[in-house]
């Protein structure tokens, strides 16, 4: 991103409108440069409208609103200390802040903020302010309303107003408390200028994240110095224990497929049983129709005999063949009757055959549930106690390096401890026999310095020697804390 001009009109003590162009000299080949002037000629205003024009807001307008005093405008209204339409100079109708700048997409844009009275008459109310945003590279305006050309300007610049104003321009008010602050306060004026205050919370958040995984891992620790380990024998035994009890989960779950397989069967035979009550339905309709066309022929009788176009012979003939009829159907009906009858008796003993065995499996299942169940504790009590295990003998192996190497200190000790008797002796020996000699006074010396190392090896001897004993302790320590988690294990077994 990159300033192009600033363009001002009537904005506090800048009357008129006012241009500093960026890309024309003496400025464009300024490497640096600075705002001067007399207190009250417009350096401020000109900061003010960079921010004006990109954000709609200024840091000292935002800091003069925490105050929540009023100043009197025309006509008797107010506005507030911290109203950024404040800065509209007093006697004028109208002003804006423009800047023209360079994108980080590379094109060039223009921001305009503006503000203006009512009837564009000096002495007219406040307005509400506007913002535009044109794109001068593709000269198009680039609609949308307050908040979201805002918003897409600041997407354009790539920064936001806090970032903006700690990064880029740094505020009047801010720069010289800094100037002043003691060191502390310095301290705490760059974290709220550079925003590194955030890097003091993720400290604090660390150091409360460890504390609390420190506490934790202890926990894990005692935890696991209270397990109990397995001995190979007693893994084995689970181990065997758990391919048995997944053999019979298996033969468990071939048993239940068979029992699924009744209870399909005896589904159907509830439907056979439904068929057979609509069959007994259907024999009860029919019976009910016979008895209701006898009373029917009977009436037909007596019409007949009313009506003499009809003749005797032909009636007779009808209800033999209505009574043939009705005959057949019912002995169709009975035959139907018998079959599902016997049907039924069929289908009730099967039904106590498979209720029966139903009984059975469910019986055989819930006494295996437990079985199962345990299986699964005695696995994961049986992966626990092997990773113990594992821990263990990694001890125990560690610890007998640890004494193979106490061992080989303590026999080279040992030799050295022999020379130095086997040469104490010899120096002894050479003193007696040579206690008339001169040469033994003058070698006093070299002497007692032989004997005061002769002492230290040996008392180096001693302590490597009381090492010896302390692991050998240990090692019985561990020997019977082993044999004890196990003596433990079995019992609870």
């Amino acid at each position: 991103m990159k300033i192009l001009a600033i363009r001002i009109k009537n904005l506090a003590s800048l009357e008129g409108t006012t241009e500093i162009d960026f890309t024309a000299e003496p400025l464009c080949s300024a490497g640096i440069f600075a705002i001067t002037g007399a207190t009250g000629a417009g350096k401020s205003t000109i900061l003010d409208a960079l921010c004006l024009a990109l954000y709609g807001k200024t840091p000292r307008y935002l800091q003069a609103r925490e105050t929540g005093i009023e100043i009197k405008d025309v006509q008797g209204s107010t506005l507030s200390q911290g109203d950024v339409r404040g800065i509209l100079r007093d006697g004028t109708a109208d002003g804006f802040a423009e800047v023209d700048f360079r994108g980080i997409d590379g094109q060039n844009y223009r921001a305009t903020w503006s503000v203006r009275r009512a009837r564009n008459r000096a002495d007219g109310s406040m307005q509400s302010d506007a913002v535009t945003l044109k794109s001068i590279s593709n000269l198009v305006d680039l609609p949308g309303r307050k908040a979201e050309t805002y918003s897409e300007i600041a997407r354009l610049v790539g920064l936001n107003f806090e970032q903006f104003t700690r990064s880029v321009l740094l505020a009047q008010g801010d720069f010289t408390a800094f100037m002043k602050a003691n060191r502390d306060e310095k301290s705490s004026l760059l974290e709220k200028l550079t925003g590194t205050h955030i890097y003091s919370e993720i400290s604090r958040k660390i150091f409360e994240k460890y504390k609390a995984e420190e506490s934790q891992l202890r926990d894990l620790h005692i935890r696991k110095e209270g397990i109990i380990t397995l001995s190979d024998e007693e893994l084995q035994a689970l181990t065997a224990d758990q391919a048995l009890l997944e053999k019979q989960i298996t033969d468990l779950d071939k048993e239940m497929e068979r029992l699924n397989a009744g209870i399909s069967w005896h589904e159907q035979l509830a439907k056979y049983r439904e068929s057979y009550d609509e069959a007994i339905q259907t024999l009860q309709l029919a019976s009910e129709n016979k008895n209701s066309a006898l009373s029917r022929s009977q009436h037909l009788r007596m019409v007949e005999h009313a009506q003499q176009t009809r003749s005797w012979a032909d009636a007779l003939a009808q209800l033999n063949e209505q009574h043939t009829a009705k005959t057949t159907a019912l002995a169709t009906v009975t035959e139907t009757l018998t079959s599902l009858q016997q049907q039924k008796e069929t289908l009730e003993t099967q039904l106590q055959q498979v209720e029966h065995q139903l009984s059975l499996q469910s019986q055989k299942l819930a006494d295996a549930l437990p079985l199962l169940e345990q299986a699964r504790k005695l696995d994961t009590l049986l992966g626990e106690k092997k990773e113990q295990l594992d821990g263990l003998k990694a001890d125990t192996e560690k610890a007998t390096v640890q004494n193979r190497q106490h061992q080989d200190a303590l026999k080279e000790k040992k030799q050295i401890f022999t020379n130095l008797v086997s040469q104490i002796e010899s120096i002894t020996q050479w003193q007696s026999e040579q206690a008339h000699r001169k040469m033994v006074a003058e070698q006093k010396d070299l002497i007692l310095t032989k004997l005061e190392d002769a002492q230290k090896l040996l008392e180096n001897l001693k302590a490597s020697s009381a090492k010896l004993v302390d692991v050998k302790d240990k090692i019985g320590k561990v020997e019977v804390q082993h044999k004890a988690l196990e003596d433990t294990w079995k019992q609870q077994l």
